[in-house]
């Protein structure tokens, strides 16, 4: 894995200024490591004294990833870190250590998640919510991400700390209790920026006054992969996991379906299939059920493993298109230059290609047809050189949104020793 920090040149200072990178990031999904690398390298590059600390929810895999400390966001276990032949340190809680949060009652382990939570403040100089659809209470409910976001800016707030959120998206709100408290957190924040409209929609309809501004992932920052030789003429294929929407099995059986049916039509123009994915535990396994349907030459399909976020771009630039569905297999395909058909699951990555002026090549996969998505592929690949081109001025435009936003979240970052 690329540690952000070491790209960064020149000698690293020794006053440090210490930011907490809340997030649920691990680099089985591609598209959580690509915003961190992002933002770590985007804030390196202006505050060159940054030292970044893990919040998450996989923060063995955050100190293997980036090279930073790491815990989890919890603060239930002690602090991570990198040690110098590549494994992985554990440095013990200093207090209430051997207590299992497991074995208490659920509103004495909440208190205690806060109290160690706002002493793990005290060692910070600032938190950066950092990306992807961190306002949800779809997995676990209202007392894990939701309850998390407010405990941690309610102690940077004590402390008066600064605490940004920035490149974040709404993706589901399904109770009252899980509204309130992520409401309350974007409140404490000084800084407020969402990667979509349709997020500032959602916040907005909840009641959320606050000033917050709007731009484009915070992915759209990384550079293209370099240019190489184009090794035939193929396309891509990412298929999503079902356990990643909330559909039924019906409409997912009809994806599979319409997705085979696209193998066999691309196979029928001579085109070679290639199938990548952006999340590398959940979506793999899909790729045998898409084969499963094809009626095409199956054993001429290949499946690539792409395990870092530069192998993902690398292995999609040249391809003549992308079929995916999860929002970062749709946006690096985006940032690698390549053109996207994009079969959505939720409105991020229906606002993605909207926002990116690709509504033309987008469908709905509650209700996707085979007949409709060959049709937009064909299209794709009829318009290749004037996709790419739109398409390279569009991430150049994203990513010169994005520096003015990277200008003003450093500016936010306090000076060391202060």
């Amino acid at each position: 894995m690329i540690h952000p920090l070491q790209l960064s040149a020149g000698p690293r200072p020794e006053a440090r200024v210490r930011v907490g990178l809340l997030g649920m990031y691990a680099s089985a999904n591609l598209g959580d490591t690509a915003i961190q690398m992002a933002v770590m390298q985007a804030l390196t590059a202006r505050r060159p004294e940054l030292e970044f600390i893990g919040l998450c929810t996989a923060p063995e895999d955050a100190v293997r990833t980036f090279g930073i400390r790491a815990r989890h966001l919890s603060c239930e276990h002690g602090m991570l870190v990198p040690h110098v032949n590549g494994s992985v340190q554990a440095v013990p809680a200093a207090a209430d250590a051997g207590i299992t949060f497991d074995r208490l009652p659920a509103p004495v382990a909440r208190c205690l998640s806060a109290w160690r939570i706002h002493r793990q403040m005290r060692e910070l100089d600032m938190l950066l919510v950092s990306g992807s659809g961190q306002i949800d209470d779809f997995w676990g409910g209202p007392w894990e991400q939701p309850f998390r976001l407010l405990a941690w800016t309610a102690a940077a707030q004590r402390q008066h700390k600064p605490a940004a959120v920035f490149g974040v998206g709404v993706d589901q709100l399904l109770t009252r209790l899980g509204t309130a408290f992520c409401k309350q957190a974007l409140q404490r924040a000084q800084m407020r920026v969402l990667r979509d409209a349709g997020s500032l929609d959602a916040l907005r309809a909840m009641g959320l006054q606050a000033d917050i501004d709007v731009c484009p992932d915070p992915a759209f920052h990384l550079q293209p992969p370099p240019a190489h030789a184009a090794s035939g003429r193929f396309a891509v294929i990412s298929p999503i996991a079902r356990n990643a929407w909330p559909g039924g099995i019906e409409p997912y059986e009809a994806y599979l379906a319409a997705l085979a049916a696209a193998a066999d039509h691309l196979q029928r123009q001579s085109v070679e299939v290639r199938f990548v994915c952006s999340q590398t535990r959940m979506d793999p396994p899909i790729i045998d059920r898409v084969k499963e349907r094809m009626k095409g030459d199956v054993a001429a399909t290949r499946v690539m493993d792409a395990r870092t976020v530069d192998e993902y771009m690398h292995e999609v630039a040249d391809a003549l298109v992308v079929v995916g569905s999860r929002l970062h297999a749709v946006i690096l395909a985006l940032v690698a230059g390549a053109p996207v058909v994009a079969v959505s699951y939720a409105r991020k990555v229906q606002r993605q290609m909207l926002d990116i002026g690709l509504g033309d090549y987008l469908l709905d996969m509650h209700d996707v047809q085979a007949e409709h998505l060959q049709a937009r592929i064909d299209r794709a690949l009829h318009e290749q050189d004037a996709l790419r081109a739109h398409i390279r001025y569009k991430t150049a435009e994203f990513r010169a949104q994005l520096d003015l936003r990277f200008d003003r979240l450093a500016a936010l970052i306090p000076a060391a020793g202060r």
